[in-house]
């Protein structure tokens, strides 16, 4: 899960900082063509995370050709225009497609490091069943900006589902998570991390699971007025207190049915080879 997140900057055309968000790569459209396992991979955020943008920067781990993790991290610099909105304007939900940025890396023999989630990981909403209240989650991200920067790393928080991800809150795809959520966590990925045995041989199995994307969390104002805010990317005078506003992982198959679609018509001859990879790189 290191490896999964990379944080977003967002500029304004004096090129000053307007927001910090988190994003995360997801494998979109996995499909196979000649035996060939192949996806499209894409960095998903927020909507409001790139809002008023002229600039967007982020910074991933890099790797050789060969796929071998080079410890100095990059920084790629991407229009706003690349990125796919989920249709529905009350959805906070985006994702771009990382082709431009091999394209970008490819001229210095480089190429972006990161572990992309599978669809396989995404819960649809009958597995959601399976996940109660008080269940451990882990949220991955950059909240107020931070982040191990000499190792650019993210930050974990830990914390518990606060309503049940099947049943939705408020009569939206939503669910609550109990942890803290601050400016800089827009767009965090919200795991559940179970340790679990093969009921066969009983060896140990790490279960990984996405469980949706944190976009919004109940603040207090000053004057103790209860309120859900998306997640403010810069400093105000919010009191946040601690629970989430989370998409469910439905929303994330259906920015896949959007991006599948986009992509269905193309091969692998037709289009650069980096939004295609290998399922094994």
């Amino acid at each position: 899960m290191n490896y999964s997140t990379a944080r977003i900057v967002s500029k304004n055309d004096d090129g000053v900082i307007i927001s910090t968000g988190t994003g995360f790569i997801i494998r979109f459209a996995e499909h196979t063509i000649n035996e060939k396992k192949l996806f499209v991979p894409a960095i998903v955020t927020n909507k409001h995370v790139i809002k008023d943008a002229e600039e967007i920067v982020i910074r991933f781990h890099l790797s050789n050709l060969n796929g071998e993790r080079i410890n100095n991290p990059c920084e790629f610099i991407v229009p706003t225009n690349e990125f796919f909105m989920h249709p529905d304007s009350e959805v906070d939900l985006c994702a771009m497609p990382l082709a431009d940025l091999y394209i970008q890396a490819e001229k210095d023999r480089i190429k972006p490091y990161y572990y992309g989630i599978s669809l396989e990981q995404i819960p649809t909403s009958e597995k959601l069943r399976n996940f109660l209240p008080t269940d451990d989650v882990v949220v991955v991200g950059y909240p107020d900006g931070l982040w191990d920067e000499m190792n650019n790393l993210p930050i974990f928080r830990k914390g518990i589902l606060a309503t049940t991800p099947a049943i939705n809150y408020g009569g939206e795809k939503e669910f609550l998570i109990d942890c803290a959520i601050y400016p800089g966590s827009s767009g965090s990925p919200v795991f559940s991390v179970k340790h679990l045995f093969n009921k066969k041989t009983y060896e140990p199995i790490l279960s990984i699971e996405l469980l949706g994307v944190v976009y919004a969390t109940y603040q207090h104002t000053v004057q103790g007025e209860l309120v859900i805010k998306d997640i403010p990317t810069s400093t105000n005078t919010f009191i946040p207190n601690h629970l989430g506003v989370v998409l469910n992982s439905t929303r994330i198959h259906e920015m896949n049915e959007i991006i599948s679609e986009f992509y269905r018509d193309m091969t692998d001859e037709h289009i650069h080879n980096a939004i295609y990879e290998k399922s094994d790189n």
